[in-house]
This record gives structure tokens, C-alpha cells and sequence, in this order.
């Protein structure tokens, strides 16, 4: 199967479950309008979309392999961690800290080999900074291999 329908059928499900969740309907016009291919996806538990691939802009503005999406479809300009190259994977914490993996060496201008976490507000949680690369896994099925746990405490 084309891993690029695969994505889409992954975007197009989370923004279901986000609809249905927060009341909009299938017709409201939500089209983030991404520049590009989208190969991870998050949802936070305020509705939001962190999408993470190969893309440069959402919405017409210039955002780069990793961004978040409001519930309407809208772009979070608040939230701009900068990764220097496309993220492949997502998790979202317990705690609202996002794990991100990808093919990047910094996130918000700082080195992070292939993995860095992210705070809620979008900033780099500069407490994590594991040093090596990781493997990462669809942050949709939690797994021993996974960086996220499910108690919520990444490796």
C-alpha cells in the first residue's frame, strides 16, 4: 500500500476523532493546506494536531517539519520548535511534552540527535537530551520499544 495514502488515511482519522470531540462536523472546511507530506501525527488532549514529515508550510505560512494545528484547522503560530530536518515519529507525554524523532540534529537551535521532547508550550524541554539515536515506533501503539511509556516517562 502507498505510504503516502497511508498518511492521509492517518491525518483524515485524526481529524475525525478531533471533530467529533469538539463538535465540528465533517464540512467545516478544516484543510491545514500543507505544503508537502506529513508521515507522523499527534493528538493532544486539547484537540490540537502535531504533525511532524517532510513539508514547508501549513496554511501558507512557512512552518518546517514540525507543527501543530488548532481543532479548526488553523495553524498554531505559537508553536515553532524548529527541527532542522523532517520528524518521522510523535508521541504526546502524560505530561502534554511532546517526543519527537526524526532525521534532525537540533530542535529550537539547539543539537538533539534524532530525538528531542518538546514542551506543551513548544519551547525544547532542555532536561531531555538522550544523546543517541532511537528508533521510533507509531506513537499510536505504545510498545516496550517505544520512547513513550505508558506511565508517561520516556526513556
Amino acid at each position: 500500500m502507498n505510504t503516502s495514502y497511508v498518511r492521509l488515511k492517518l491525518l483524515l482519522l485524526a481529524t475525525i476523532l478531533t471533530a467529533r470531540t469538539y463538535g465540528q462536523s465533517t464540512n467545516d472546511g478544516f484543510n491545514p493546506n500543507i505544503r508537502g507530506n506529513v508521515s507522523a501525527l499527534a493528538l493532544q488532549t486539547d484537540g490540537k494536531i502535531v504533525i511532524g514529515g517532510y513539508f514547508t508550510a501549513v496554511e501558507g505560512t512557512a512552518h518546517r517539519y514540525l507543527a501543530r494545528i488548532n481543532p479548526d484547522g488553523s495553524i498554531d503560530d505559537s508553536f515553532d520548535p524548529r527541527p532542522d530536518g523532517p520528524v518521522s515519529c510523535l508521541a504526546v507525554q502524560a505530561d502534554g511534552k511532546i517526543l519527537a524523532g526524526g532525521r534532525f540534529s537540533t530542535l529550537s537551535d539547539k543539537p538533539r540527535r534524532l530525538i528531542g521532547r518538546i514542551n506543551p508550550d513548544g519551547s525544547l524541554d532542555e532536561s531531555f537530551n538522550p544523546g543517541q539515536t532511537v528508533r521510533c515506533l507509531l506513537a499510536s501503539h505504545i510498545s516496550p520499544a517505544s520512547p513513550c511509556k505508558p506511565t508517561g516517562r520516556s526513556l
